[in-house]
C-alpha cells in the first residue's frame, strides 16, 4: 500500500513492528503530527499475527496527508532485516528510525535532520525518555538508551537518523541477532536484540564520520519489563555482545571485563590468601563501573541506584553468562557470522575497487525536462532508448552511472553534502571503477549497457556547492554514460559486472 506524493521526500522514517498494533497506532499518530513537512513513513510488519495490517490501513485513511508505505514480511525476520528492507524501499535523502513502542514529539524529525550541518556528519541520535517505571525492573533499565552529547559514542535504533547514501554502503548487521520466543511459540516482543545498530555505528566511526546527538529530538519509550523479560533481555544482550566482539575483532566488552577478571583470579586465593586482594580489586572495579555507568551515563539518582543495585548485579551476571556461552560457541564452531576488521574500513576505502563487480545502490529518473529526479526501486530499460519512464532519446547518452564512493569523496572535498540525485544520474553504483568501464559493457542481469564516455560535470554543480565541479573531475567522479544494447529489468541491489566483450550489432 503506497500513498503517492508528487514531492520527493527529504526524510524516510522506518518503523519495524511485530504484534504491537496499538503501540504502533500511537507511534504513527505521533508521526502524522510532525512539524517537518516533507517526509514519508515506511512501516514493516514483521510477520505480525495480530490486526496490524488492518490498523495501518485504518490509520492511513484517517491521515490522508501522511505518505505511508506499508510492507509485510510473511515470516518474522527480526529488526535489522526489516529495517534494511525499509531502507531499500525508502527514497529520502535521510533515513530516520523509530521503534513502534516509541512516541515522537512534534519537533522530533525536524530536530534530527537540522543537526546534519556538514558532510562529516553521518548520523544523529535523539534523546530517548523512558516512561515512568512501574517496578524494580523498569527502574533498573531506566536510562539505558541515554546518550550524552554533543558527539554520540553509539547509535540507538529507536531514535536515530542516518544519511541514506551511507546506509546503502554500510548496512545494518543481519547476522548477529536471533529471535526470542515464548513457551507457546510466538515471538517475544518484550525482548530485543540489544545493540543491533552497534555494527553500523562502529563502521561509520571507523570510516571517519561523526555521530552527533540532537537533544531536542525527543521520543518517549514505552516499554515495561517483568522479571522474566528483564533477565531474558540480559542474557540476549550478552550473546549479542559476544557476536559483536567476534565479528569485528574487538576486545572484550568493558562492562564485562572486570567481572571476567575477578572470577578468573578468584582461584588464586585458594593458593595464597594474600592473592585474594587481586580478585577483590577486580570485583571492586566491576562495582565501580556499574555505579559510574548508572549515575553519569544513564542519569539515575543515587536513590534510584541504591534501590536497583541488587537487580543490576544480577543483570550483569546473567549478561556475563550469555556473553561467555556465546563467545565459547563462536570460537568452537565459528557460526555463520562474516568477520570484519574495522582497521580496514577507513574513509579512503571509498575508492572504487577494480574487481569489475559492483552493486546497484539506487535508481532515479526525471519525468520531464526541468523536474527534479525521482528515486525508484526498479526500472525497465529498452534497447536504443534508455529508461522506459523517460520518454526521450539521448543518443549515446541513454543512461548514466554515478559511483557512490566517488560522489561521497567529491562532496567531502568540496565541503558540502547534497543528495546524489542532484547529479541527475540514473544509477548509483558501488564498488566498481567506472573509469575502467569506458569502451566496455556493464552487465546487470539480462541488461547490457555499452559505456561510451565520461559524463562531464557542468556549472550547475558549482551552483549547488562552490568548488564541486572541480572536485568531480579527478577519476571520473562525475560518472559515465552509455547506450542500452540489451534491455530488461534493473532493481536496487542487483549486481553490476564489467564485461570487456565488444558490443553486439
Amino acid at each position: 500500500m503506497i500513498h503517492e506524493n508528487a514531492t520527493v521526500p527529504d526524510v524516510s522514517v522506518i518503523v519495524p513492528s511485530c504484534n504491537r498494533s496499538e503501540m504502533l497506532r500511537t507511534c504513527l499518530a505521533a508521526l502524522a503530527g510532525q512539524s517537518h513537512s516533507n517526509f514519508e513513513v515506511v512501516v514493516i510488519d514483521d510477520g505480525s499475527t495480530d490486526n496490524t495490517p488492518e490498523m495501518v490501513a485504518e490509520l492511513a485513511r484517517a491521515h490522508p496527508k501522511l505518505k505511508l508505505i506499508s510492507l509485510r514480511n510473511e515470516t518474522n525476520l527480526g529488526a535489522n532485516p526489516s529495517r534494511n528492507r525499509g531502507i531499500t524501499a525508502s527514497s529520502g535523502r535521510f533515513v530516520a528510525f523509530i521503534d513502534s513502542d516509541c512516541i515522537a514529539e512534534p519537533q522530533w524529525l525536524e530536530s534530527l535532520t537540522s543537526a546534519f550541518t556538514s558532510g562529516r556528519v553521518a548520523a544523529v541520535v535523539g534523546r530517548v525518555e523512558d516512561a515512568p517505571p512501574r517496578n524494580i525492573f523498569d527502574l533498573a533499565a531506566l536510562g539505558t538508551h541515554r546518550i550524552p552529547g554533543p558527539k554520540a559514542n553509539r547509535l540507538i535504533g529507536g531514535n536515530m537518523c542516518i544519511r541514506r547514501d551511507l546506509l546503502l554502503q554500510y548496512r545494518l548487521d543481519e547476522d548477529r541477532s536471533s529471535q526470542t520466543y515464548r513457551s507457546d511459540g510466538s515471538i517475544d516482543t518484550t525482548v530485543s536484540g540489544r545493540g543491533d545498530e552497534e555494527g553500523l555505528s562502529l563502521s561509520l566511526r571507523a570510516a571517519g564520520y561523526d555521530l552527533l546527538v540532537a537533544p531536542n529530538a525527543v521520543a518517549l519509550h514505552v516499554h515495561h519489563y517483568g522479571f522474566r523479560a528483564y533477565f531474558k533481555q540480559a542474557y540476549k544482550s550478552g550473546t549479542s555482545a559476544a557476536r559483536l566482539v567476534y565479528k569485528y575483532h574487538l576486545c572484550p566488552r568493558l562492562d564485562l571485563a572486570p567481572w571476567m577478571l575477578a572470577y578468573a583470579t578468584l582461584p588464586l586465593s585458594l593458593l595464597d590468601l594474600r592473592l585474594a586482594g587481586v580478585a577483590i580489586a577486580f570485583f571492586a572495579a566491576a562495582v565501580a563501573a556499574i555505579v559510574y555507568n548508572e549515575l553519569f551515563r544513564k542519569g539515575k539518582t543515587a536513590g534510584q541506584l541504591l534501590r536497583a543495585f541488587p537487580v543490576l548485579i544480577a543483570y550483569y551476571h546473567v549478561r556475563l553468562a550469555g556473553y561467555l556461552g556465546e563467545a565459547i560457541r563462536l570460537r568452537v564452531s565459528g557460526g555463520s557470522i562474516k568477520r570484519v576488521r574495522l582497521s580496514q574500513m577507513s574513509r579512503t576505502d571509498t575508492t572504487p575497487t577494480t574487481s569489475g563487480t559492483g552493486t546497484i545502490r539506487a535508481i532515479a529518473y526525471r519525468p520531464t525536462s526541468g523536474e527534479p529526479m525521482r528515486e525508484i526501486t526498479e526500472c525497465v530499460v529498452a534497447e536504443r532508448k534508455g529508461l522506459a519512464l523517460e520518454d526521450r532519446n539521448h543518443g549515446k547518452r541513454e543512461v548514466t552511472f554515478l559511483s557512490q564512493e566517488a560522489w561521497i569523496d567529491a562532496c567531502r572535498d568540496a565541503g558540502g553534502d547534497i543528495p546524489w540525485t542532484t547529479r541527475r544520474a540514473n544509477f548509483l553504483v558501488s564498488r566498481i571503477d567506472l573509469a575502467a568501464c569506458i569502451g566496455k559493457a556493464i552487465v546487470i542481469g539480462n541488461v547490457r549497457v555499452w559505456i561510451h564516455g565520461e559524463t562531464k560535470p557542468c556549472q550547475l554543480m558549482d551552483d549547488q556547492i562552490p568548488g564541486l565541479r572541480r572536485a568531480m573531475k579527478p577519476g571520473l567522479r562525475g560518472g559515465v554514460h552509455g547506450q542500452i544494447t540489451s534491455g530488461g529489468l534493473i532493481r536496487v541491489g542487483d549486481t553490476a559486472k564489467l564485461d570487456p566483450s565488444p558490443p553486439k550489432h
